[in-house]
């Protein structure tokens, strides 16, 4: 049992980590059983996908875009969260894959920052067991057997070294959370120069997630222009571009000396408009799909 008065902070994340069909939603939905003491927030990735695919009905079957789009809207949910924080205590359970350690880093980083509790339940069914369980879903629950095969290969299970929280399996929750709220990540004086590199690192993908918006709508405007005829002609190769021009985004904001042109521009700091910016990378992202367009 959590007494509320020995609570560090009131704000506990938990972040679910396994393949699909392992059985974490199935756990989530538990949780308000178990940590009774908890408002439990679940917040689950795959009904944001679900409901960014209902606003843009054309978007069918597996979209990279949305996919990203419903695991930044999970991310920005958890953020309003912490900046609001909690005055009893609060369970915040992120419900995704997250199978690589970058995936889950922004949650250390953020729970860091605010001074919150982390725990990082750990689903470990293998790439069998989670096949059988997916093959009794149905409908868009299920996933494709291909998929669980290719995340049980790249998987990244987390571990107990450093500043990542509690690390914990399904039936040891209630007790991991205790731990957690009792033991919040810290951002200490001594990390200053650590938090001004998150702090950057924050701002860049912050960035790079504006501009990626902005070539989106760029070349939604691009299919207007040209019409719906040559917009199934070139629909392919222009979407392609933009993918290949975002990973020079990427490149460039982790510093790729080849992508100079794009890395002068990307010159931010922490609380700068990025408006000009995202306008100015958007112009160089037009003019590179000119002859693709015309």
């Amino acid at each position: 049992m959590v007494e509320p008065a020995v609570l560090s902070s009131p704000l506990c994340l938990v972040l679910l980590v396994g393949l699909p069909g392992s059985g974490k939603t199935t756990f989530a939905k538990s949780l308000k059983d178990v940590l009774k003491q908890f408002t439990v927030v679940h917040i689950e990735v795959d009904t944001l996908e679900r409901e960014l695919k209902a606003k843009s009905p054309a978007k069918e079957g597996f979209s990279a875009d949305t996919w990203k789009e419903a695991r930044e809207a999970a991310f920005d949910a958890v953020s309003e969260l912490a900046k609001s924080g909690a005055k009893t205590p609060t369970a915040v359970v992120v419900d995704d894959n997250l199978y690589y350690a970058s995936m889950r880093k922004p949650y250390l980083q953020l729970a860091r920052r605010a001074g919150l509790g982390l725990v990082q339940v750990v689903f470990r069914a293998g790439t069998a067991k989670a096949k059988e369980l997916n093959a009794g879903r149905t409908g868009e629950a299920r996933v494709e057997d291909k998929v669980i095969e290719r995340m049980g290969e790249k998987i990244e299970f987390p571990d107990e070294k450093g500043q990542c929280g509690v690390v914990a399996a399904p039936e040891d929750v209630e007790k991991a959370v205790a731990e957690a709220v009792k033991n919040p990540l810290e951002d200490t004086a001594a990390k200053m120069a650590e938090r001004k590199e998150l702090d950057r690192e924050e701002t860049a993908r912050s960035l790079v997630h504006q501009i990626d918006l902005g070539l989106r709508q760029e070349v939604g405007a691009v299919f207007k222009e040209i019409g719906k005829e040559k917009a199934r002609m070139k629909g392919k190769a222009i979407s392609r571009a933009k993918e290949e021009f975002l990973e020079r985004v990427h490149m460039a904001a982790k510093g790729a000396k080849e992508e100079n042109g794009i890395r002068e521009l990307l010159q931010i700091e922490a609380g700068d408009d990025m408006t000009a910016v995202v306008a100015n990378i958007v112009s160089l992202f037009r003019a590179s799909i000119k002859s693709i367009v015309t």
